[in-house]
């Protein structure tokens, strides 16, 4: 998450030096961040109803996976 959050603000920071570069003043300090994360939802299995059931999940192999997560920030930043 740190890292998504830190290319999110990278990424703030460079188009807004763009825009201030082409607007003439020089960019100022961050004035307001908020953020937005979007996460998938977990999956949950159903709750087992029996000791016969717990045990038929207890067999499902499980696996390593990977998880998107994604960062949006909205910065304003001074110029002048």
């Amino acid at each position: 998450m740190t890292s998504a959050r830190d290319k999110a603000f990278a990424d703030a920071r460079t188009r807004a030096q763009q825009y201030a570069r082409a607007a003439g003043p020089s960019l100022g300090k961050a004035v307001s961040i908020a953020e937005t994360v979007a996460t998938p939802f977990p999956t949950h299995l159903p709750f087992a109803a029996s000791a016969s059931r717990a045990s038929e999940l207890a067999k499902v192999p499980i696996q390593p996976g990977s998880q998107d997560v994604s960062v949006s920030v909205t910065v304003v930043f001074a110029i002048g």
